[in-house]
């Protein structure tokens, strides 16, 4: 029963930081230990790194402790084999007296990168057991595994966005105006995703999405992507192919289903008049709304080779004007209020965007149906 919880929990983690946290807290309900906790070898200073503990009563490693364990810790680490203390050591030069240790080292494919150690400090503790070592011992080569799995992954992960930003980068390339607007784009979505208050995962998500957001623009027309007068209503039709073809460029690597949503949907509207699929409201991907914000605030914020860029003040007017329309209420809000506190776009922001800006007296409504309602 034990081994099965271990295998039910450690499996299914997503993260790394995720991971190490369950692990420890692990080690403590299995073994029963009054502390777990966490290192990590760090070669380049020659000792270990404190990644994640788990206390019974809430209180840490101080400072002091955690400098007597080092030396423990990178014994076993060196010999690469765990340690059973059953009966109490002092761990000088700290106040921690403790009753029983297991330190065991965590392996990948043999080499040691770090170490599993749960204590009990409290008076009358029972000692900890050879059937305890076997249970960190096998939560280490589990955790082992997965974060081997983990890293196989991110590295993946990581190739395939180089590869495929490689081609977002082309297509900008040819294009002067458009040049890192998908990464303004990934940046912008984040800021917004923070005020939201959307997890680390999510922003992850918005980061990766917003770079690729318009990769589907490969597949459309040089003379329609960069044509500089208004298109006509076969023109603009092509156009709106390219969240589909983007997000089946995504969807044929087999990695990245949630991507492929929130770039296939970051042109929908939530009233419903958007594209491709004509959602409307809590049917579009949450993080998709982010992203439709971000786009249109770039958008609007860089010159094009049909217009000089929008000032600010008509900006947020225009996005404020679309809430509950083109955007979603929440999501104005929130990149409204990363506006004002200074978040979503501060003076190092211009050197992102083209030169300087030449503000025009009015924003004339046939602007506004270019590059709002029908963004691009």
């Amino acid at each position: 029963n034990i081994l099965d919880l271990i295998l039910r929990n450690v499996d299914w983690v997503k993260n790394s930081s995720e991971l190490f946290d369950l692990v420890v807290k692990l080690c403590t309900e299995v073994t029963g230990a009054d502390k777990s906790y966490f290192h990590i070898l760090d070669e380049t200073i020659g000792s270990p790194v404190l990644i994640a503990s788990f206390s019974r009563d809430k209180s840490g490693l101080d400072p002091n402790n955690h400098l007597a364990m080092e030396e423990v810790l990178l014994k076993r680490i060196s010999a690469g084999a765990p340690l059973l203390v059953k009966d109490g050591f002092d761990l000088r030069p700290s106040n921690l007296c403790i009753r029983s240790l297991i330190v065991n080292p965590m392996k990948i494919r043999e080499k040691v990168f770090g170490a599993l150690t749960v204590v009990m400090v409290e008076e009358g503790a029972r000692p900890f057991t050879e059937k305890d070592l076997y249970y960190l011992n096998f939560i280490a080569r589990r955790a082992g595994f997965v974060v081997e799995n983990m890293a196989l992954y991110e590295n993946i992960y990581e190739n395939l966005f180089a590869t495929l930003y490689a081609f977002v980068e082309a297509i900008e390339a040819k294009d002067p105006y458009t040049k890192q607007h998908s990464s303004r784009v990934a940046e912008f979505a984040v800021r917004i995703g923070r005020q939201v208050g959307v997890s680390q995962e999510e922003l992850d998500l918005l980061n990766f999405s917003g770079h690729l957001h318009d990769i589907g623009k490969i597949g459309i027309r040089d003379s329609i992507l960069l044509k500089s007068g208004p298109l006509t209503g076969e023109e603009y039709s092509v156009i709106k192919e390219h969240p589909i073809i983007g997000a089946n460029i995504i969807g044929h690597l087999g990695l990245m289903s949630e991507e492929q949503r929130i770039i296939r949907y970051h042109h929908e509207r939530w009233d419903g008049k958007g594209y491709p699929d004509g959602l409307s409201g809590e049917e579009i991907p949450f993080l998709s709304r982010i992203l439709a914000v971000a786009d249109v605030y770039d958008a609007m914020a860089s010159d094009r080779a049909y217009r000089k860029r929008i000032p600010q003040e008509m900006i947020i007017k225009t996005i404020h004007r679309n809430a509950g329309k083109q955007f979603d209420e929440k999501i104005v809000k929130a990149f409204l209020k990363a506006y004002e506190t200074g978040e979503m776009f501060n003076k190092e922001d211009f050197a992102m965007l083209s030169s300087p800006i030449q503000h025009p007296t009015r924003l004339e409504s046939s602007m506004l149906d270019r590059f709002c309602p029908n963004t691009y």
